[in-house]
């Protein structure tokens, strides 16, 4: 019914932002993984890869990585090309698997390797908006800063 209720709201104008995996499962149907059931269409993203035999928003991966500007006219990273901004330094993120729907703002790069990840995702309806954060925003937090003053 929450789920139900938020899906209803942003449709109708209101701002969602959604972290990580929250979300993902639907208390008393341990066989539903994915947002699609608890919040209809309006996550800008979906989980739909398997990672050893289990759904991919449900597999916590360590990344050093950084935080990538995507789409270069996105107000919510206007000014910042990466983050953080130091040629050598890395954030330690916790990230999932995740395809995009919604209009890529920023991907994360790994330090370590060729791995590319969605950063944050944006779905933006008739009216409503809906961002969806791939690591913690607490890590970035301009970025994240920048992400309410976008949404108020």
């Amino acid at each position: 019914q929450l789920g139900a209720a938020v899906e209803s709201w942003v449709k109708k104008g209101g701002k969602f932002i959604l972290v990580m995996d929250s979300g993902i499962r639907r208390k008393g149907a341990a066989d539903v993984v994915g947002w699609q059931a608890t919040f209809g269409d309006i996550v800008p993203v979906s989980c739909d890869r398997t990672v050893q035999d289990q759904p991919s928003c449900t597999v916590p991966l360590a990344v050093a990585g950084r935080i990538y500007r995507e789409d270069f006219k996105h107000p919510i990273m206007k000014g910042i090309d990466v983050a953080p901004a130091e040629q050598e330094a890395a954030y330690l993120l916790t990230t999932f698997e995740v395809t995009p729907t919604g209009k890529e703002v920023a991907y994360i790069q790994s330090v370590t390797g060729p791995q590319f990840y969605p950063a944050i995702v944006e779905k933006e309806l008739i009216i409503g908006k809906s961002i969806y954060y791939n690591y913690d925003p607490g890590k970035s937090a301009g970025i994240f800063q920048a992400t309410l003053k976008y949404l108020s």
